[in-house]
């Protein structure tokens, strides 16, 4: 099983500091667009390995909206992993429209 994102997780986008015993939040120094995709692409399989999630609109719009920035900046691999999200996302719209 896929666990969430978590504070520490290689993939958690933020640091987070105690700054004059308040928490300060913000972006890792070294956060890129590789990382972000990787995060998306993390987050999408997180919610495919629940039954009940697919064909959902939330799911449907995350792949399309994600994919957006893998097409623009992301590896090789980033694209082929969304390209398989993207036939996934056409085979629900198609069955969404049958039924």
């Amino acid at each position: 099983m896929i666990e969430p994102i978590k504070p520490g997780d290689d993939l958690f986008p933020f640091d987070i500091e105690i700054v004059n015993g308040q928490e300060r939040v913000t972006l890792k120094k070294d956060w890129t667009d590789e990382k972000e995709i990787d995060l998306d692409i993390r987050t999408i399989d997180y919610w495919l390995q629940f039954d009940n999630e697919h064909r959902s609109a939330g799911l449907i719009n995350m792949i399309a909206s994600c994919s957006i920035r893998s097409r623009k900046v992301g590896t090789e691999k980033q694209k082929e992993r969304f390209l398989e999200f993207l036939a996934l996302r056409e085979e629900w719209l198609r069955t969404r429209s049958t039924t």
